[in-house]
């Protein structure tokens, strides 16, 4: 689930999402696909339905490979603290 306590704002001309913690000002930005993953962590979505939606959205791309960089991009999100 997204951190609570973040605020995001898009940054179409880079392709990117800025995220800032309201309590500390850090502020962190992700590429497109990290941002959209984050986007679409509700708490409510599991891995298998994630995988579900990217694949729906990006079919050419082979299934196990949707699933090794939303691994990828999950680790990354609970490293940089983004994720709850």
């Amino acid at each position: 689930m997204r951190k609570k306590n973040l605020v995001y704002e898009t940054l179409p001309e880079e392709n990117e999402l800025m995220l800032v913690d309201e309590k500390t000002g850090r502020a962190c930005v992700l590429n497109a696909e990290a941002g959209a993953v984050w986007l679409l962590l509700n708490g409510e979505r599991d891995l298998d339905d994630l995988a579900a939606l990217v694949d729906d959205i990006l079919p050419s791309r082979p299934a196990e490979e949707t699933r090794a960089c939303l691994e990828k991009t999950l680790q990354l999100l609970e490293r940089e603290g983004l994720v709850e």
